[in-house]
């Protein structure tokens, strides 16, 4: 009975191990279908995804160049180093090696050479020459990458126009930013072939989209005047010590922008080590209240509506006049003032007076057609439109406040495109900054003209107004020190009183000077502007003897011969042997 009970037990056991093992096989037979068919595609991705890969080929970024064609923004080779963490045999002698020569945080380092990942940067776009510092330690784990880096090689020169790109190469500021879609260019791609370690090997699948590469700008920046105007306003600014000074050089009779700069400047080939404030374009960012400098667009559109004549006297008060219970001053008691002499010596209460025959209404809209309160719609970003409230908020004080340059602001640019039109016979010409725009290989793909806006005065007007401004520098004007032995300036000084807290201070000033050379037949017109200089303000005195180098050296450096009644007869004896 015993043997009978003990085979019946081995029977039953057999056959649990028998279905025990059945059942097995037939979950692995359906494991190995549903892995070898049903998840087949998915598989299949998966190995495609570990050996194929789709990389990106970025285009070439274009460059920008002056108006001669000198390159200003380029783009330089570099390598950048990365880690493959899990291939660094000993993360704290690496990490040493690297801080040693890449000047990186040890600390930082070693923490990143310790990650539980397959890639991570150790320092990007670096030189080629310190790279190969790093490759000649053959440091296990370590790699390398070309990649581009955009170098500016004029360093600070025009840094608030051109701005700069990212590590990216992304473009961040000015121009870089501005017209960052047409530098760019579009990006590529290509399928690859990888390795275990991701790494591209070669393969034979031709699908590619090549990438386009970006276009190049030319500005209308000529980067000699550009050198000229900033190494003088870097002089005065280093003397004055103002918040801020600005200078813009322009061809009035087209429009184009020769120079534009701005103090405190920056390098935008380490912009991470400077301050917002020093990246600021104030010529086209900041406004202020221009004071004396607009009493000529005024003084002009009066002239235009033929309600004051040329040779017209106004008796001005002995310097003292009263105008709806406030009283306008004079820098000095005049009596009688024919209208140039109001322009040359910047007479308050002349200027109100010639504007009280004008009238709100028609001042208005030549103050609007002159620009104000409108953007010069450059190519660079942030650029400020000013405050010129409309006919409708003046006060009873505005008539005479507005024609001398209070209640009303403008930007260094917007003041220079409005008194240009009086230097280019009355005509209002568009600032422009780019020359054209011209693809990789040469061929121009959008090109800029000079662009009338509109005619704002006669040319009869203008060549008055011009009469007047020339006075303005000359012995007993206000901008005697903008005069240059050999050519005829025409031009304005500009000394106004800052607004605090409602009320206008006696300590802050803005002084500037705006003029155009030969006045006759101008080729440049500028503009300097110093906020808060310490020490003396008075616009004649900082801010013309900027304008005067300026033009005396971009003139000589353009082969503009000097004017024959202007050179001193001993002079020309000289020249001539005698």
């Amino acid at each position: 009975m015993k043997g009978c009970n003990t085979k019946n037990y081995c029977t039953l056991r057999i056959y649990l191990v028998t279905a025990f093992l059945g059942v097995c096989f037939v979950i692995v037979i359906a494991r190995l279908y549903y892995l070898q068919t049903l998840k087949q595609e998915n598989f299949i991705e998966l190995a495609n995804y570990q050996h194929i890969a789709k990389t990106k080929i970025h285009p070439k970024r274009g460059e920008i160049r002056d108006r001669s064609g000198k390159a200003l923004a380029v783009n330089v080779e570099v390598e950048s180093v990365f880690a493959d963490p899990r291939y660094v045999e000993d993360p704290h002698l690496c990490a040493y090696h690297l801080t040693r020569i890449l000047g990186v945080e040890e600390k930082d380092t070693f923490e990143k050479l310790t990650r539980k990942k397959s890639f991570v940067w150790i320092k990007r776009k670096i030189d080629l020459d310190v790279a190969e510092q790093i490759k000649a330690l053959n440091l296990s784990g370590i790699g390398f990458r070309k990649e581009v880096k955009r170098v500016y090689p004029n360093g600070r020169l025009l840094s608030h126009v051109l701005g700069f790109t990212g590590i990216d190469g992304e473009g961040l500021e000015g121009m870089e930013m501005s017209m960052d879609g047409v530098l760019s260019g579009e990006t590529g791609w290509r399928i690859v072939s990888k390795d275990a370690r991701r790494r591209e090997v070669w393969h034979c699948m031709p699908l590619e989209k090549p990438a386009v590469n970006g276009h190049n700008i030319e500005l209308t920046i000529d980067s000699m005047i550009q050198y000229i105007a900033e190494s003088e306003l870097e002089a005065a600014y280093n003397e004055r010590k103002p918040i801020w000074a600005g200078i813009i050089v322009m061809r009035p009779k087209t429009g184009e922008i020769l120079a534009m700069a701005t103090r405190p400047t920056y390098d935008p080939n380490n912009f991470q080590y400077s301050e917002t404030d020093e990246r600021r374009n104030r010529v086209i960012t900041d406004i202020f209240e221009p004071g004396s400098i607009f009493k000529p667009l005024s003084c002009a559109a009066a002239l235009n509506e033929g309600v004051v004549r040329f040779d017209d006297v106004f008796y001005c008060e002995r310097g003292a006049y009263r105008v709806a219970r406030h009283t306008l001053h004079d820098s000095h008691p005049y009596e009688y003032l024919s209208f140039p002499e109001i322009i040359a010596v910047s007479s308050n209460i002349g200027t109100a007076k010639i504007s009280m025959n004008l009238g709100g209404e028609k001042l208005y809209r030549y103050l609007s057609d002159f620009g104000l309160g409108q953007v010069s719609d450059i190519p660079l970003l942030g650029e400020a439109k000013g405050i010129f409230h409309h006919i409708d908020r003046w006060s009873k004080l505005s008539i005479v406040c507005v024609p001398m340059g209070q209640e009303v602001s403008v930007s260094a640019l917007q003041m220079l495109k409005g008194f240009s039109a009086l230097a280019n016979n009355g005509l209002l010409m568009k600032p422009y900054l780019i020359k054209r725009i011209i693809d990789e290989h040469g061929n121009v793909v959008q090109s800029f003209e000079p662009e009338p806006i509109k005619q704002v005065v006669t040319p009869k007007t203008a060549k008055m107004i011009n009469e007047a401004l020339k006075m303005a520098v000359r012995k007993g004007g206000t901008g005697i020190h903008a005069d240059i032995p050999e050519y005829t300036v025409a031009g304005k000084t500009g000394t106004a009183q800052k607004a605090e807290n409602g009320r206008y201070s006696h300590t802050k000033f803005v002084g500037s000077f705006v003029g155009y050379v030969p006045a006759d037949d101008p080729e440049l017109s500028i503009i300097v502007v110093m906020d808060q200089p310490k020490g003396q303000y008075y616009g004649g005195v900082v801010s013309a003897p900027v304008f005067r180098e300026v033009a005396r050296k971009v003139l000589k450096y353009l082969e503009i011969l000097p004017e024959p009644e202007r050179i001193p007869l001993t002079q020309i004896n000289n020249k001539m042997g005698g």
